[in-house]
């Protein structure tokens, strides 16, 4: 990705050509017709009215609109960002690393899932993301026992000739304090994720762990289940069929369709050819930092 926009993640330096370009423009200075096109899509509120998100589309383009706070022209190789609040610019970054990004990948056929992954040995595991799982501090645990990130909390999946294949993301994660005071020493020095919430950036590489900034092959996804007692053992079960794809639609990134012709059977398709390559399976583990090398040992031994 090239962009004008100083964005604080970054990712690893290319020689390559690249093949998105991200720019933000001020909309007052540049305004964009987008009330005239067709609504192809609203969601509900997301925490407040700034966060509905609306799809329309012109032609070949996709249009985001998150409320009050920025519209994105999303193209074939570039995404425009029309700001309208400049008091909202730090939002820019979040969306477009998150939710416009997951969109424009998926206009490429390359899906996003909500997840962290890590390479153990020549493969990806990824982990999804439900309430409280604990999908960020597993994958943190894997790093501290000496494995490396590929993404976390976006993680793109295509479908190539020998399989599924996990793309690298951004060589940071985001943790709370007390989890940043055990992984990383301290979170005092790191910078706040969002100014209305207390998490900090990690950068991994540079604060903690290291990145593999290469695809890998998709091994095997983990549904963690994180138990509110730290007593008890590791239980590792595969979720197959119907309820395999339903777990991976649950925990796409995005809900947000595209403005490409069905695009829900597009997206079903891609989750039925993933649950049936890959082995989905839940995890349930006992709370507790104590209990972490167990279950680093559980998830590196289970070759079922």
């Amino acid at each position: 990705m090239r962009t004008d926009c100083g964005f604080a993640k970054r990712l690893p330096h290319s020689t390559a050509s690249p093949e998105l370009e991200f720019v933000c423009r001020d909309e007052a200075s540049d305004p964009f017709g987008v009330d005239d096109l067709p609504l192809l899509y609203e969601s509900e509120p997301i925490g407040d009215e700034l966060q509905r998100i609306q799809l329309f589309a012109d032609g070949d383009t996709d249009i985001l609109r998150f409320g009050e706070v920025a519209d994105y022209i999303i193209g074939d190789r570039r995404i425009e960002c029309r700001l309208h609040d400049p008091n909202l610019e730090y939002l820019v970054e979040i969306h477009a690393l998150g939710i416009v990004l997951a969109h424009w990948l998926e206009r490429r056929s390359v899906l996003a899932l909500h997840a962290s992954a890590v390479v153990i040995g020549e493969g990806a595991v990824g982990f999804l993301a439900p309430k409280e799982g604990g999908k960020t501090t597993l994958a943190a645990a894997l790093l501290r026992a000496g494995r490396s990130l590929l993404a976390d909390d976006l993680l793109a999946l295509e479908e190539t000739a020998g399989g599924i294949r996990a793309n690298p993301g951004v060589p940071q994660m985001r943790m709370w304090p007390d989890d940043a005071d055990y992984f990383v020493d301290s979170h005092g020095p790191l910078e706040v994720a969002h100014p209305g919430f207390s998490k900090r950036r990690v950068r991994i590489g540079e604060d903690f762990g290291s990145f593999h900034p290469a695809t890998a092959p998709l091994r095997a996804i983990y549904v963690p289940e994180r138990r509110s007692d730290s007593s008890g053992g590791i239980v590792i079960d595969p979720i197959r069929g119907a309820d395999a794809v339903r777990v991976l639609l649950d925990t796409m990134f995005t809900d947000v369709p595209t403005g490409q012709s069905d695009s829900a059977g597009q997206r079903l398709h891609f989750l039925a050819g993933l649950a049936s390559t890959v082995p989905v399976r839940r995890l349930g583990y006992p709370s507790g930092r104590h209990r972490y090398e167990d279950v680093v040992a559980a998830i590196e031994g289970d070759r079922r």
